[in-house]
Order: C-alpha cells, then structure tokens, then sequence
C-alpha cells in the first residue's frame, strides 16, 4: 500500500510539472523579447556614448585660446606665421584680439580664469628687441632666459585627459612652430648679428624664443582619467546597490506592514541620507589619498564632499522612484540608460561633442563635475549660476517623485501583505481521518506480527 501510495504522489508531481510546462512557450517567448530588448538597449546606449567623441579631432578649433601681442614686431610675425602653418581642425582656434582690450598679461591671465577662452598665448613687449640685443652677447644674452618672450595660460583640471591633448600639447607645438618660423624668416638677419666668440650669445641663436607656462591648476597624477568617467558612474552604481538591499530588507522583514506610512517613509529618508553622506565621504577619501602632489586643501575636501553628497541623493531618488513604479525586468533598461545619459555628458567637454549633446547640460551628473571642477581649481570654473539651480531643481523633483513612489510601493506591497493573510485563512483544511480504516489498518498489522 505504501508504494502504491507513493506511485500516486510521484504520478500527481508529474502530472503537475506537466500542466506546468504547458506555459513554455509563453516562457521562451518573453525571455526571447526581453533578450533582443536588452541587445536594443546596449547597442543604443553604447552607440550615443561613442557618438559623443566619434572625430572628436575634426572638432577641436572649437576650442577657442586667446592671442595677446603686446611686442608687435619679429616675435609675433614668428608666432602669426606659425599658427597659420598648423591652423585646421587638429588644432584650437587662435583669436587674437588687440592688445588694448587687455592692456596688462595679468588680464589676459583672468579671462582665462573668468572661463571665457580655454587658453591665452602672451606676446610680451619688447621680446624682438631683447632677441636682437642678445645676439651681439654680453649681459644682455646672459639676461634674455630670464624674462620669457612668449607665455602661453591654460588650465589642465578642466577635463584633464582632453585638456591635456587638445590645449596643453597643442600651445607646446605652437611654442615648438614660432621657433621654426624663425629660424626660417629671420635666421640670415641673426647670423649677420651674431657675436661668435660669446657662448650665451650662441646658446640664444640655438633656442632664440624663450616661453614659460601659467597653468592655473595642475593635475598631473595618473588618477585625473577616473574622475570624469569611472568617477561618475560609482555614485549612481552605489545608490542602485543600496535600493536593492533596502528594499530587500524592508520586502522580507515586512517592514511595511509594521510601520505607518509616514514613519516608514521617514526612516527610508533618515536612511538614505545617511548613506550617502557616508558614501560620498568615501568617494572624496579615495580621490585624495591618490592625489599625489595635487594641491588641494581641507576646504576643499569638504566642499567635494557637499557636492558628492547632493549628486548622490539626486540618483538615490531617481533610482528609488525607479524601483517603486517600474517591475524589476525594466529597472536594467531605466538604470544602465540613466548611468550612460550621464557619463556621457562628463567624459568630454561639449565643444567636442555634436551639438546634439548640449541637451545634457540638464542632467545632474554635468553640473556636479562642473561644480567639482570650479571647487578644484580655486573658483577658475565658474559656473555655479547655472550649475546650482540645474542640481537644486533636481533635488526638488526627484524628493517629489520619490514621496509619491514611495505612497504608491507602501500601499501596493500592504494590499500584497492583506491577500496572504486571506489566502492562509481561506486554505481548505486537511480531508479528515478515517478512523475506522486506521484502526482495521492497525489489526491487521498486529495480526501479521
């Protein structure tokens, strides 16, 4: 009798992983469609990320440096001559602008600051005739290096990989260029001045145009490439794995059903600002204890700090009201998007970019680099004004749209939470003994023994 019991149980579990599997084609049929959506979803995203540095070479004269000549003899011909050479789409667009509109370096040296040009090249005054008196030698040739004639001004912590290669590299050459320029218009009149027998006359023949460099802040340790680009994808990545287990948590412990509506949404609150203030802690401690010889300051450290913060709390209410309405197949969709939208907007400056990507001027992640850049060059960055409001109007929408997900999770997950009480109260009973046929049951047992 037992095995023809069990035989009946084993036919029923067949018989129910049968009618089971009677949904297998609606099972292959949504993994296939959400498979092609997920292939959709890549190939799209990816796709708007390289598109945003696709020739990005062909779109560097849209870097705009400023040209000062205050000598306005042999030097800056050199230097006009030069920059017609390597002028064209590899190269930033030299505007020069007379003199008399920046009457002193220092003001050529705040524009710069002030973020109206990406760089300034400096002719400055007298440099023709000081190369000409250093050729015949004597103290005006031990002199010359002393006082550069050109002086180029940039500022390498606004995107530094970019700035790097289009803005520094590019003035270097330029520098590299007015020296060959020249040696090719000028170098029979020099050779005629020259004092043969005075080596600093000779050694101002070999390198006759003396420059220096004003970079407003250098960035030159090896982790600058994380901060526009890994830097901003770890923050929203923090929030998303801190939901998940939020929400675990609170789906598990029932938390909801123990909780009023407003206490549990106060907790969530408490909870998260919490974990932010701790997770951007941690994101500024990192960036500083590899910054190497990079001169920043306490002030600073706090004011990225602030910054880290706000942009945090921006993508946990984002993504927190992601995870109330949306079902959880569709959150990959809604969070690998929000993650490229705006990584894509920080990883290059937009005069690089087709203007099509200005669009992400509106997305946090820009406005808090650019936040973090102006805290980082000591105010050379200055977009505040639109930086502040842009996170501030963030803030206030996602706060609002995460209140209301958060009365729309709370009253779905209770009304769950009801339907299971329902359901164990409503389980039909076990089918009751029959005691008659277990008494015989046992006779018989007894009898055979």
């Amino acid at each position: 009798m037992r095995d023809t019991l069990s035989t009946k149980n084993s036919t029923n579990g067949q018989n129910d992983r049968g009618n089971a599997w009677q949904n297998k084609k609606r099972f292959f049929l949504i993994i296939g469609v959400l498979s092609f959506l997920l292939w959709l979803l890549f190939l799209s995203t990816m796709c708007y990320l390289y598109g945003s540095i696709w020739k990005y070479t062909t779109r560097v004269n849209a870097f705009n440096i400023l040209h000062i000549d205050y000598d306005h003899d042999a030097i800056g011909e050199c230097l006009t001559q030069a920059y017609q050479q390597l002028r064209g789409h590899p190269f930033p667009t030299l505007l020069q602008v007379d003199s008399s509109k920046y009457p002193h370096p220092d003001d050529v040296v705040q524009a710069v600051k002030e973020n109206k040009f990406w760089g300034a090249f400096i002719v400055h005054s007298n440099s023709s005739n000081r190369l000409a008196a250093a050729l015949h030698g004597g103290r005006d040739a031990q002199t010359y290096f002393s006082n550069p004639a050109l002086t180029y001004v940039w500022n390498e912590v606004r995107y530094p990989p970019i700035s790097d290669e289009a803005i520094g590299t590019s003035l270097k050459t330029l520098v590299d260029a007015t020296r060959l320029a020249y040696n090719s218009l000028f170098a029979p009149t020099a050779l005629q001045a020259l004092n043969n027998t005075d080596p600093d006359a000779l050694q101002v023949l070999l390198n006759p145009i003396s420059s220096s460099s004003i970079n407003l802040m250098p960035t030159n340790q090896g982790t600058k490439l994380f901060y526009n680009t890994v830097g901003m994808v770890m923050p929203i990545l923090q929030q998303f794995f801190f939901l998940l287990i939020l929400n675990g948590v609170c789906n598990e412990m029932k938390i909801y059903e123990q909780l009023p509506m407003k206490i549990s949404l106060l907790l969530r609150t408490v909870l998260s600002v919490t974990f932010t203030l701790g997770a951007a802690l941690c994101t500024v401690g990192y960036i500083w204890a590899f910054r190497e010889d990079w001169q920043v300051n306490g002030n600073q450290f706090v004011l990225s700090w602030m910054t880290y913060w706000l942009l945090m709390y921006i993508h946990l209410l984002v993504l927190d009201s992601c995870t109330a309405f949306l079902p959880p197949p569709a959150l990959p969709f809604c969070v690998l998007t929000y993650i490229i939208i705006n990584i894509t907007g920080t990883i290059s400056p937009f005069e690089v970019n087709p203007g099509f990507y200005r669009w992400a001027y509106a997305l946090p992640g820009r406005e808090a680099y650019d936040v973090l850049t102006d805290i980082w060059s000591g105010g050379y960055v200055p977009h505040l004004h639109i930086a502040l409001p842009v996170l501030f109007s963030w803030l206030v929408g996602a706060g609002a749209l995460a209140i209301f997900g958060h009365r729309f999770r709370y009253h779905r997950l209770v009304k769950e939470y009801e339907k299971e009480r329902m359901a164990e109260k409503d389980q039909t009973p076990n089918e009751p003994v029959d005691l008659d046929l277990h008494r015989r049951l046992s006779d018989d047992m007894r009898s055979e023994v």
